[in-house]
């Protein structure tokens, strides 16, 4: 049993629907019903707690055995929230009474609505309000600081400290994580180790919360991360080259970002840290802000650069190969083009000048940049045997590897369809969407839409090499084994 605890993009389910799970099973939990659908999966609505689950949780989180009648108007306060109920627990447990936590509430709830909350998002707010009522100010403010982070994703500790230094120059390295550390005490926000590094999340309900205390102030706390963070040529962790077009964007400062996508010394330092995806993406943050009626054919241009050169630059020895890439994609653009035909003219002097024995491109050989050539797909370790289109657009290839892949209309990879063990020798879609394919292991198999296993075809003792779909849904397939063979759609 695999379980996937609130997930709200389908990519991050992938991986695990890969594998084959004829003797296993993934147990998801989200609040977009749309993740179920799409997976078609059996769906099972999880309603709120009941009074009594309530307060055995907040008993749990609490430590508090003794059920009083204040507790258990805290459980009716709280209504059933598991996220609730555990911050409520962890203040608890950190020693409030609760007669003093309800007389607490009862004031704020007084002060900032005239009346007492009712609605279950009026006493997450109170209840976030609480917990942080036990920091002093400055702290308060440094926890709401902590909305500039994009959401849903582990921000490093280091990046937080860096932030939260810049808001108070008192502060040290070890002083952050202390109160990291106390945050998470008061179940504010997750603290875990990734690698040698600690990592920092919170839940989207959090997120929220604290972006809306920052208010007026949430552009100027942007600033003065970007300002902390520093010479965007070196950047102190890779999470701010990855994030550093996303923090521009939300500080009203995109457009500092233009010059930067063809800088040389930009380039090759946000290559070390992250990859070629990492500036489509800002070429796109760049392009998606620009009015509907205007363009900027350079950052267009870069675009496509990075899709084309991405199949190169993503191996380990990309550094070695960003001269040629450049010089060999761009080279017909920079007569058109001042910004190129200057990031040209650098790089060509740069390769000249670097002692590592290296062939330089004195011509623009490579397919260019903004041409025919939209992007390369690799992934395949064998000969490709054969790709279609599928019906959302997406592609679909199979291969002499023994798989089959799913590529977006960009060349972005999918999913890995795993299960056939010899060469796969072709593939079709049918009208419902699912996937087809049989293999020289005297199998097919059938795949839905996202390339997750629905059924395997065994019954051929050798190579299938073709089938097709009836008018009456069923499938004829025909093998080296001498026989054709019918099979309903259900496999």
């Amino acid at each position: 049993m695999i379980v996937l605890d609130d997930v709200w993009d389908l990519q991050h389910i992938r991986p695990f629907t890969q594998m084959p799970m004829e003797r296993s099973r993934i147990l998801i939990t989200t609040r977009d019903r749309e993740i179920a659908t799409k997976l078609k999966a059996e769906e099972i609505v999880v309603s709120k707690l009941s009074s009594k689950q309530g307060l055995e949780l907040l008993q749990n989180w609490s430590d508090i055995t003794n059920v009083t009648p204040d507790l258990k108007e805290i459980n009716r306060v709280l209504d059933g929230h598991p996220l609730a109920i555990k911050i409520v627990g962890s203040r608890l447990k950190q020693g409030i009474t609760p007669t003093e936590w309800l007389s607490s509430y009862d004031s704020i709830t007084n002060i900032k609505e005239g009346r007492r909350a009712e609605l279950r998002d009026d006493n997450l707010s109170v209840c976030f309000d609480l917990s942080l009522d036990s920091l002093p100010d400055d702290d308060r403010n440094l926890y709401h600081a902590l909305g500039v982070f994009p959401e849903d994703i582990w921000v490093p500790q280091t990046i937080v400290s860096t932030l939260w230094r810049a808001l108070d120059n008192n502060l040290t390295d070890s002083d952050c994580l202390d109160m990291l550390i106390d945050l998470e005490n008061l179940a504010l926000l997750e603290l875990q180790k990734d690698g040698d590094e600690r990592v920092v999340s919170m839940h989207d309900l959090l997120h929220s919360y604290n972006r809306h205390k920052l208010g007026q102030n949430y552009q100027p706390t942007q600033n003065r991360l970007l300002e902390a963070l520093g010479d965007p040529y070196h950047l102190p962790h890779p999470y701010a080259y990855r994030q550093y077009a996303y923090h521009l964007q939300q500080a009203d400062r995109l457009a500092e970002l233009i010059p930067l996508m063809t800088d040389l010394n930009f380039l090759k330092a946000k290559l070390h840290a992250t990859d070629p995806a990492a500036f489509q993406q800002d070429c796109d943050a760049i392009l998606n802000a620009l009015p509907t009626d205007q363009s900027h054919p350079v950052i267009a241009l870069m675009r496509s650069f990075w899709r084309v050169s991405a199949h190169v630059l993503s191996q380990p020895n990309h550094h070695n190969q960003l001269y040629n890439q450049l010089l060999g994609r761009l080279g017909l653009h920079q007569q058109n083009h001042p910004d190129i035909h200057t990031l040209l003219e650098h790089t060509r002097a740069e390769a000249e000048a670097d002692p590592t024995p290296q062939l330089i491109l004195t011509q623009p050989t490579l397919d260019p940049a903004g041409g025919m050539l939209q992007s390369i797909l690799k992934g395949h370790s064998s000969d490709i045997r054969g790709a279609i289109q599928l019906q959302n657009g997406n592609i679909l290839s199979w291969s002499e590897d023994n798989t089959l892949r799913i590529w977006n209309p960009d060349g972005n990879p999918i999913a890995s369809l795993l299960g056939h063990s010899f060469s796969v020798n072709g593939a079709i879609q049918f009208q419902n969407g699912n996937i087809l394919s049989w293999s020289k292991d005297a199998t097919l198999r059938i795949w839905n839409p996202d390339g997750n296993p629905i059924a395997s075809l065994l019954g051929h003792s050798d190579s299938v090499w073709g089938a097709i779909q009836l008018q009456n849904g069923n499938i004829l397939s025909w093998s080296d084994d001498h026989t054709l063979r019918i099979w309903n759609p259900d496999g």
